[in-house]
């Protein structure tokens, strides 16, 4: 009988990890459609729709509260210590029971990823002090995937379709009007 790979996803399994052992989670499958629909190419749930909605307005309440606040370094320990706590058990789970691979790559990628997550919450506290929720909260938004895209293109090689640049340029475009000479005043 053929494998789930086979049966239902096409193309070959992926290669089993270093020291034979298999991935516990498959890769996702690759991207088709109009990008309305779910990772196995139907249409998104309400509840899926639901929980992005909720995420998004956590991030934005999240960001309110941040400029509210007006908190300097302390807050950003404070906020750095709370979410390494909630993210704890899920990362435990990940070393203990997924068992990736974790070598010196592994580790430099994720101490980057936190010196870079650091320097963005302190350049956000920081614009927060200086300008409005309404225009530092979308820049900061917008610049994220426009400088991964570019990191991605630039240094991994990935390739930029069409799709994507029509995004970043969206993006970027958004980015103008909003930080752009305003009309009239």
């Amino acid at each position: 009988m053929a494998s789930g790979w086979a049966r239902g996803r096409g193309g070959s399994p992926p290669r089993s990890p270093p020291g034979g052992r298999r991935w516990s989670i498959p890769p996702p499958s690759p991207r088709r459609g109009s990008g309305c629909e779910g990772r196995e190419g139907g249409p998104v749930t309400a509840a899926a729709a639901a929980l992005v909605l909720a995420a998004a307005l956590c991030h934005a309440g999240w960001n309110f509260l941040v400029k509210r606040i007006n908190g300097g370094p302390e807050l950003l320990w404070l906020f750095s210590a709370i979410s390494s706590l909630l993210y704890l058990p899920l990362a435990l789970w990940i070393v203990i029971v997924a068992r990736p691979p974790l070598g010196p790559a592994q580790i430099l990628f994720m101490a980057g990823s936190t010196a870079l997550h650091l320097g963005y919450f302190a350049l956000l506290q920081a614009g927060y002090r200086r300008g409005d929720l309404s225009l530092v909260y979308p820049v900061a938004r917008a610049t994220g995937p426009i400088l991964s895209t570019l990191f991605a293109v630039a240094v991994l090689g990935e390739r930029l379709s069409a799709r994507m640049a029509l995004g970043g340029g969206v993006i970027v475009l958004g980015i103008l009007m909003l930080t752009g000479p305003r009309g009239g005043a």
